[in-house]
């Protein structure tokens, strides 16, 4: 449970006893009100929050002893004094045995050596020095006019209310009490005496009884009256000498009267009455804590405090009456002062004589006076140290200021200067009373404070604390000595405090202990260091007390130091020092106390620089040069939990200048430790074993007989065997139960963990570890008995209780290392159970850090693949926040204001409404030319001349052959041309900005003004039906009667469309009594867009469409009345190719058509001559789809939205007036929006080419004049003007973006090229933790900067700040490493020489400048598809000249994949002189096979560049190829199902090449991927059916997402799983020499990691296959000869290591996005294929369809990038993690790539901002190649180098080196 704050909301208490005549409250306190208690609590906690200091400026800190969740009876027993049945409960009473005849005990020494005048209670102080105190503490704070309340109320409550209920029934007592009045919390433990008047139950003495003795009451009273209490400012006072004390003589007669009262035999008589009458006292406490915190605040008061002095109050009640003593002396002296007293009567106001009253009763009663001290000093979070008769108590709340771990802030309140740490001192505390527990009778717990602190028992009791030492519940070796004391308090204060105690026969029943005790604990204090060990001062004890070679001292030290602890003087530590690392604590505040702070430090360490200083030193990291070691190891090291290797933060000595600073900055450090500024980072370690050492175990007792081999099955073993022994018969012959021979062999002492007949003995030689039978053999099948065995490794949580198996694993780790290294593991293996910290372990067991850095390198791990995909990681998060800051800062967004216009009233409507309803339909896609007539020479069947009716009812209302109206516009959209972003300028009148675009499939309610809600303001019935994505948009203002159809379904083309039809056939067409009323109707078909998706317009289907929608208008406006309006728009149109989303010409152009029955409805100035047709409309008259909200505004009568920019249609306005009074009123929502919006347009406003015209000016003159082309010419300039302001990019956020990924690309060139990869393999461990250390750090601080200072401005966010903060951590954390081993000059130096090293070097280089450049024009961006096919050719052409013309090269490049040793490859089974003709010059069949290989690649290359969709820029120079009727023709069909056979083949030749068909191989490419080929052949097929057939009648949709599901879990799961098996391509060919002998050979062995590579790219091709249309399909296949050719081109060429490879393979991958029908445009995005799974947008399969779709080349690319390194490397040449680092090498190249043209796409379209051709060209390509960079990272880093390679190469290196 969480352990809170001390009680700061405790108010008062009070005294309730109940006798024969009733309950009473004898006594109160404070007499103050609610407001007044509250504000002293609250005043205390400020004070010890904030400045809990003491003189010399310290902060004393608190601990506490009791966990909360322990037993009131045991938690009280801490320091009472008491026994267990002494202070048990009356259900304790009736089972307790154990027995207690002590009813005096000395004060403990703990309490007296932490109480401040004690003694003062036995010297007799003055009455008046007591009235002097008591002032001190109550005047001020009580007794004031406005804060004192009636002796008689309690709170506000009468005291008899408060007795009444405080005053339980005998059942209810002696048990917790907790009574809650409003806010009020009234907490107490009553007691009750039994039936026969006993306060506790007798109990049977095993010893003699007790002496009886006759006490006179008056040494009773005496006894009951000493109170002590812990305070530095207070006095301890005796009443008994206070209330028997004379007079001056000089002092009034009524003076001498009231001082020296008397109490006479009748007083007598009355106080025993009440003792004999008196059955129940109550102490209860009254809390006001607040609801969060009420349960805890009052479990912890509840448990320290209540049940603790109840208990001892009931036990002294019972043996001495002292309660019921107490409350006859304060009611009888209530009564005196109020009946005879005449300073009482005399005293004017009740406050002064409430004061006076107090002041008498405290002098007379020590009840209540340890009562008011115990919340006084409660109130501080002080100890309330109470001494009653003979017994002592300690009451304290427990200061959480300690946390073994990071609280959460939010439930507890963290104090200034709390401390972090894995040393918690009330474990020891605890641990000790637990010890004493278990001793059961002889040692009670109620004597753990007395053994602990007794001044009298410490030499008596050593004993006692020994067996605390080595009790039960504590740790063994977990001894206080192993530690240091960090004194909380100048020794100078703690001294101070001893000045007045003395040790006389008042406090200790033998006054020389007492005497020993003082002196042993000063000089403590006074040589106590906190660097130095505890046991070390132990000679102090030596020297005091003559005593030599004794434990005892020991003991006595103990005791002290617990003594100190529990006093809060002090706290455990591990001693301090220099090479141990220190961290800025977490829980650091900078609150006003910091200021104090670096004062005090100021001045406590003058010659040291700043406290803030020297923490920002502690928080740089350390740099250290770190060696491997190539051997393989089990332990896991770990630095508080965390990894141990390159430890966050720095060795505390490296801050120290010189040795002559050494103790000053030591000082200032325990300083720092003390205030919680630091804390200290300690090490835990766990041993992991993995599976290679339980193989070799395995290994082990096969050959010394504990496993039978099963002979029949050669290498692999039989789970069944019945010789095979189970796990448990195992480990009983291992522990010498069954087996003898074992057991004879060892006849040495086993040790302390019982494992010597287990360990080798380094010393002797013997290393039972070796077997005695040598074998040859090796298992290559290895199978497990036991299930725990088959994991890849096990945690060893308690090596020290270790079974015999685990023993045969942790000494296997350590069998071959050096002698000193194996003991010195046996000496340390108990402690790596990851809970000792190894500070402590080097101080318990002597060895050195020099011993502990040697053992761990020599057992250092292995893997180190993680440390990889960390750092890529974290470059790729790098290059992610750099995305992500480049786009904030291009991609427009604008501020949308929330207001809305002023709606019309009776004395404000500037316009009538020319209709009262409005039927809008919206024809998704409309493109202007679909509508109008186009000559038969340039028009085309399928789209041109079958939607005539718009048209033609124009041109009829206009020529006057109707008698109806209407209008027909070219209507003008606004990029980007998605539907939600049209929707919303549709009806908003804005213009959406770029980034909008991105948001087109997430649509949410539109919060600012629009028409749709204008229209239900004003009180109009709209309802809707058609596109979902209205009721997104608009569901709060729609009618619930509306109808939503799924819009995004590309492949539906007749849901939405009929349900609009039948939903208008309904309601409008066929209206009847059971049709809905409504003012607007809205529809929104989407056929006519669909099938511009799915087919494109070219096709047959878009003829049905337009046919279909032409009927349907037609019955619309036949059914109109002539009120009511008809409005037929598109929202945008299509291209060529049927898509949308940019702003061509074709997607721009839509259509706008208004009609009303009524004629006039509309100006009668419409000329049809002036709207001309010809040449497809491209001279006709336009207007803004923005227009159209303020011409609608107009129509139907509803007031402009706010937001509005549009200007109204002049063709709508029948009068001059209404066109005047719209244009005011249009100018006037204008000139509000402006002022809204700050935009000021005065400064360089131009209107008709000069500037001297205001804005004032212009719209005066449009008011005045009426001039309606003056406003709109005003309204063109202002919505110009807007656009401009909106094109305000946020360069801050460019400029970071650009630096950031800038970074990352010189990182990325660092690791993956200019650094050999020998070296990152080396390296890589470092990066690890110091990029996460970085990142942590640096992300803190940012994001406190920036939560405190609001710095930098430009980040305007604690994400955006969060974010910047990373990228520099992990920019720091990744050159730290670096800088560490090279520097920056040395750097630059290796990356030019790089460049230049050799010919195909400088290829790359060249390749990778070239396309970067492209970017620099618009021309060669447009044209980027035939550009990288040409560089792809380029790279095919320079091979094919390398093998045919210069035969004599040996090698064209300067680095070798390796050094060619004799024997490479020679254990394949081939000769030498083949294995080692790599060396060699090329010979002619390689010549012929790379000249092969080229014009594959060319030829390849060539055929796919001419499957191409073109963009519109590139105009008549491209012809399209990849379009729907080529995608769906015979022909296309015809080869999709020949690549049935053609791509299996092609892969199965580069197989046979290295004889790698074999095994695995046949099923994988013969049936998996045949199979699968032949089921996507008949998805397609089907597709094309229903593409080419136009009167098929049966629909496929069912069987179609049948084939496609079954696809997709197959390639995506079931093969992936399967290649986790680890499917291996090779086969043990046999050869029969002669009758005697055998040859064997691997085949494949020489691709053995290439062709199981290879697997998994098959697994993803099929996965890409199924979303890539027929063509694609065709391009894939030549992709994968593409890729399978260069692998070959790049090892003959032995290019394995140079930068070509990776360069090549990016450029393939950009060269298929272009050919699989792709552009770097919005519309080219093939978002049908989305809809192959599911029906409907789903999550994740519709992602995953698009994503594979668009960039499934660059997936198999950064999958195939492993295979430049893995393609023909037998296993026998390289080791794994030299493999790994060169896929990580290589792999890096790759990203270069990409982060390059990433980079430059984001200098070239920040140079370009002002470009023309920025949204249509520049920004589609920056965000292209930032989602190709985001997802090659993704692959690689997780694909590439995370599942597959790692797993790979520890798979086959297990199978031939494990």
């Amino acid at each position: 449970m969480n352990e809170y704050l001390p009680n700061s909301f405790l108010l008062g208490v009070h005294l309730t006893i109940s006798t024969h005549s009733g309950q009473q409250v004898v006594y109160s306190y404070p007499p103050t009100t609610v407001a007044c208690a509250s504000s002293v609590s609250n005043k205390f906690k400020i004070d010890k929050t904030n400045n809990n200091k003491h003189k010399d400026g310290e902060l004393r800190l608190h601990t506490s002893h009791e966990d909360t969740e322990t037993s009131s009876s045991s938690s009280s027993s801490w320091s009472s004094g008491l026994s267990d049945s002494e202070l048990s409960t009356d259900e304790a009473d009736e089972s307790s045995s154990s027995t207690s005849d002590e009813t005096t005990s000395s004060m403990s020494f703990h309490e007296r050596m932490g109480t401040e005048q004690l003694l003062d209670l036995f010297k007799g102080e003055q009455n008046d020095d007591l009235k002097v105190s008591a002032e001190s503490q109550m005047n001020d704070l009580f007794f004031t006019k406005e804060n004192y309340q009636d002796i008689d109320k309690i709170f506000g409550f009468n005291s008899e209310f408060v007795a009444e209920f405080c005053t339980p029934d005998r059942d209810l007592c002696n048990t917790k009490f907790e009574f809650t009045i409003d806010e009020f919390c009234f907490l107490g433990f009553p007691i009750h005496n039994d039936s026969n008047g006993k306060w506790r139950k007798s109990k049977h003495r095993k010893h003699s009884s007790r002496k009886s003795a006759s006490i006179s009451h008056s040494k009773r009273r005496k006894s009951m009256a000493t109170l002590s209490v812990h305070s530095s400012n207070s006095k301890v006072v005796d009443s008994d000498t206070l209330s028997t004390k004379k007079t001056n003589s000089n002092s009034n007669n009524e003076k001498k009267s009231e001082n020296n009262i008397e109490f006479t035999n009748d007083d007598d008589d009355d106080v025993n009455d009440l003792g004999k009458y008196m059955n129940m006292f109550h102490v209860c406490f009254i809390m006001n804590p607040p609801l969060i915190e009420y349960n805890n605040r009052v479990d912890d008061m509840y448990q320290h405090v209540v049940v603790k002095l109840a208990l001892l109050l009931r036990y002294i009640q019972s043996k001495t009456s002292f309660v019921s003593n107490e409350c006859s002396i304060i009611l009888k002296e209530r009564e005196m002062i109020t009946k005879h007293s005449h300073v009482y009567k005399e005293l004017k106001t009740p406050c002064e004589k409430g004061k006076y009253m107090y002041e008498r009763i405290l002098s007379k009663s020590s009840l209540a006076r340890a009562l008011t001290k115990c919340v006084d000093q409660l109130h501080k979070n002080e100890i309330a140290s109470i001494k009653i008769e003979d017994k002592m108590i300690s009451l304290q709340i427990p200061i959480q200021n300690e946390f073994s771990s990071l609280p959460d802030h939010r439930l507890i309140e963290i104090l200034p200067h709390s401390y972090l740490t894995s040393i918690v001192n009330k474990k020891f505390i605890e641990r000790a009373s637990v010890a004493y527990n278990s001793k059961g009778n002889k040692f009670r717990t109620s004597q753990l404070s007395e053994n602990i602190s007794n001044n009298d028992s410490v030499l008596r009791n050593s004993t006692d604390i020994r067996y605390m030492r080595q009790g039960e519940g504590i740790e063994d070796d977990d001894d206080i000595l192993d530690y240091t004391l960090l004194l909380l308090d100048d020794p100078n204060v703690i001294l101070k405090n001893l000045e007045s105690m003395t040790m006389d026969n008042s406090l200790s029943n033998n006054n020389d202990v007492g005497d020993v005790n003082s002196i042993i604990l000063r000089q403590l204090i006074k040589e106590i260091q906190p660097t130095v060990q505890l046991r070390y001062y132990h000679y102090i004890i030596t020297d005091i007390l003559q005593i030599e070679g004794s434990n005892i001292t020991y003991d006595i030290l103990r005791s002290f130091a617990l003594h100190l602890i529990y006093w809060r003087h002090a706290r455990i530590i591990i001693p301090i020092s220099s090479k141990y690392k220190y961290a800025v604590s977490p829980l650091l505040t900078l609150t006003s106390s910091f200021l104090d702070d670096i004062k005090t430090f100021k001045e406590k360490f003058p010659s040291l620089p700043s406290l803030n200083y020297s923490l920002s030193k502690l928080s740089e990291p350390d740099i250290v040069e770190t060696t491997r070691n190539p051997k393989a190891s089990n332990l896991s090291k770990t630095i508080g939990n965390k990894e141990l290797k390159n430890i966050s933060a720095r060795p505390f000595g490296s801050i120290i200048p010189s040795k002559e600073h050494k103790g000053i900055y030591l000082g200032a450090l325990s300083w720092l430790i003390k205030h919680g500024y630091v804390y200290q980072l300690l090490t835990f370690v766990y041993i992991r074993v993995d599976k290679k050492i339980k193989m070799h175990v395995e290994e082990d007792l096969e050959k010394e007989g504990f496993r039978i081999k099963n002979k029949d099955k050669g290498f692999s073993r039989n789970k069944r065997n019945t010789q095979d022994l189970s796990l448990n018969s195992l480990t009983k012959q291992l522990n010498g139960e069954v087996n003898e021979v074992e057991s004879s062999k060892r006849e040495n002492k086993t040790d302390a963990l019982g494992m010597d007949n287990l360990i080798p003995d380094p010393l002797n030689g013997n290393n039972i570890m070796s077997s005695n039978n040598s074998s040859n053999e090796e298992v290559l099948n290895f199978e497990f008995d036991d299930p725990e065995m088959q994991q890849d490794f096990t945690i060893i949580l308690e090596p020290e209780r270790a079974t015999a198996l685990e023993k045969r694993w942790l000494y296997k780790s350590i069998a071959d290392q050096p002698a000193d290294l194996q003991l010195l593991f046996k000496k340390l293996l108990k402690y790596f159970n990851g809970n000792t910290p190894l500070e402590l372990v080097m101080l318990k067991e002597n060895v050195s850090r020099h011993e502990i850095k040697r053992l761990f390198h020599a057992l250092d791990k292995y893997l180190s693949w993680i440390h990889y995909v960390v750092l890529l990681t974290s470059i790729a998060l790098l290059q992610f926040i750099a995305i992500a800051f480049f786009t904030r800062g291009f991609l427009l967004s604008r501020h949308v204001l929330n207001d809305i216009s002023i709606p019309f009233n009776e004395t404000y409507r500037p316009y009538e409404a020319q209709f009262e309803k409005a039927v809008v339909l919206i024809v998704d896609a409309l493109r202007f030319d679909f509508v109008i007539p186009v000559e038969s020479d340039t028009s085309n069947q399928y789209y041109h001349n079958n939607f005539p009716v718009l048209y033609d009812r124009f041109i009829g209302s206009n020529k006057g052959t109707s008698s109806d109206s209407s209008i027909l516009l070219k209507f003008i959209a606004d990029p980007p041309t998605t539907t939600l972003q049209r929707l919303k300028g549709l009806t908003t009148g804005s213009l959406p900005t770029f980034i909008d675009a991105g948001s087109n499939f997430n649509g949410n309610v539109i919060e600012e003004d629009n028409l749709i809600k204008q229209f239900y303001e004003n009180g109009k019935e709209v309802l809707f039906v058609g596109d979902d994505t209205w009721d997104a948009l608009f569901h709060p203002f729609l009618s619930n009667n509306s109808e939503p159809f799924e819009s995004l379904n590309v492949w539906d083309l007749d849901t939405v469309d009929n349900g609009v039809i039948n939903f208008f056939d309904k309601n409008l067409i066929n209206k009847n009594e059971n049709s809905l009323n409504w003012d607007i109707l809205i529809g929104h078909m989407l056929g006519v867009d669909h099938v511009g998706h799915k087919y494109g317009p070219n096709h047959f289907t878009m003829k049905d469409k337009q046919i279909q929608i032409n009927a349907f208008i037609n019955d619309i406006i036949n059914s109109l009345d002539d009120d009511t309006l008809l409005v037929v728009m598109g929202d945008h149109g299509m291209d060529h190719t049927g898509n949308h989303g940019g702003d061509s010409i074709d997607e721009l152009e839509s259509t706008l058509f208004l009609y009303s029955k009524k004629a006039n409805a509309f100006s009668s100035d419409i000329k049809t001559s002036n709207y001309n047709i010809t040449n497809m409309g491209k001279s006709y008259k336009q207007v803004n789809q923005v227009d159209l909200v303020p011409t609608l505004s107009y129509l139907l009568g509803t007031p402009i939205p706010f937001n509005s920019l549009g200007w109204p249609i002049e063709e709508i306005f029948t009068t001059e007036l209404g066109k005047r009074s719209m244009m005011r009123a249009t100018l006037k929502q204008l000139d509000t929006y402006k002022v809204k919006m700050n935009i000021d347009l005065e400064d360089g406003f131009e209107f008709d080419g000069s500037k001297e015209h205001t804005t004032e000016m212009i719209l005066n003159n449009a008011y005045l004049s009426g001039d309606f082309k003056l406003a709109e010419k005003y309204q063109s300039k202002f919505l110009e003007i807007c656009k401009n302001l909106w094109a305000r990019f946020d360069y801050h956020s460019i400029a970071t973006g650009v630096v950031l990924m800038t970074t990352s690309t010189i990182i990325l060139i660092s690791i993956a090229k200019v650094i050999p990869s020998i070296v990152i393999d080396q390296m890589v461990p470092e990066f690890t933790p110091w990029i996460i250390m970085m990142t942590l750090i640096s992300t803190a601080c940012f994001h406190g900067i920036y939560y405190v200072y609001h710095q930098p401005p430009f980040l305007n966010s604690i994400l955006w700040s969060t974010l910047f903060g990373a990228a520099i951590g992990i920019i720091i954390g990744c050159c730290i490493p670096i800088f560490d081993r090279y520097s920056l000059g040395w750097i630059f130096i290796r990356f030019f020489q790089d460049l230049i090293a050799d010919y195909w070097t400088c290829i790359g280089t060249l390749i990778v400048v070239l396309h970067a450049l492209l970017f620099t024009s618009n021309s060669f961006t447009i044209w980027e598809d035939k550009i990288v096919s040409y560089l792809l050719t380029t790279f095919g052409m320079l091979t094919f000249y390398e093998f045919v013309f210069l035969p004599k090269r040996q090698s064209t490049t300067a680095l070798l994949t390796a050094k060619i040793s004799e024997n490479e490859g020679t254990t394949s089974g081939v000769s030498p002189s083949i294995a080692n003709s790599n060396s060699l010059p090329l010979s002619r069949f390689a010549r012929l096979l790379g000249g092969y290989h080229s014009l594959v690649l060319l030829l390849c290359t060539r055929l796919a560049s001419m499957i191409t969709i073109c963009r519109g820029e590139q105009g008549e120079y491209c012809t399209p190829t990849f379009t729907n009727s080529t995608n769906y023709s015979n022909w296309c069909m015809i080869l999709c199902f020949l690549i049935i056979f053609l791509i299996p083949a092609c892969i199965k030749g580069y197989y046979n090449l290295t004889s790698s068909y074999q095994a695995a191989a046949p099923i994988w490419i013969d049936i998996f991927l045949k199979g699968i080929l032949f089921i996507n052949f008949i998805y397609w097929g089907l597709t094309t059916m229903e593409n080419t057939v136009s009167d098929l009648d049966y629909h496929f949709t069912l069987i179609k997402f049948t084939i496609a599901r079954i696809i997709a879990g197959f390639t995506l799961i079931a093969v992936n799983a399967g290649w986790l098996i680890g499917p291996l391509c090779i086969k043990l060919n046999v050869h029969n020499t002669d009758v005697k002998s055998h040859q064997a050979t691997i085949l494949g062995y020489t691709n053995i990691y290439g062709s199981e590579y290879f697997l998994l790219v098959i697994n993803t091709l099929m996965a890409i296959m199924l979303y890539n249309k027929p063509l694609a399909q065709i391009s894939i296949f030549l992709m994968c000869n593409q890729l399978l050719s260069i692998l070959e081109i790049i090892d003959l060429l032995k290019l394995k290591e140079n930068i070509i490879g990776p360069i090549i393979m990016g450029l393939l991958s950009y060269q298929q996005f272009f050919s699989t029908g792709h552009q770097a445009t919005i519309p080219s995005v093939q978002w049908d294929v989305g809809f192959i799974l599911t029906d409907t947008i789903t999550f994740p399969f519709t992602h995953i369809a698009i994503l594979l779709n668009t960039f499934g080349p660059h997936i198999l690319v950064a999958l195939s990038i492993a295979l430049l390194t893995l393609w023909k490397q037998p296993p026998d040449v390289l080791k794994p993690q030299t493999l790994l680092g060169r896929i990580v090498s290589n792999s890096g190249i790759l990203l270069v790539y990409h982060t390059i043209l990433c980079l430059s796409s984001f200098i070239w379209v920040t140079h370009f901002l002002r470009h023309l051709m920025v949204w249509k060209i520049f920004c589609p390509r920056f965000l292209f190649a930032a989602l190709s960079l985001i997802v090659t990272q993704v692959v690689v880093t997780f694909g590439t180098v995370a599942f597959a390679s790692s797993r790979l190469i520890t798979h086959i290196n297990d199978i031939f080196w494990g």
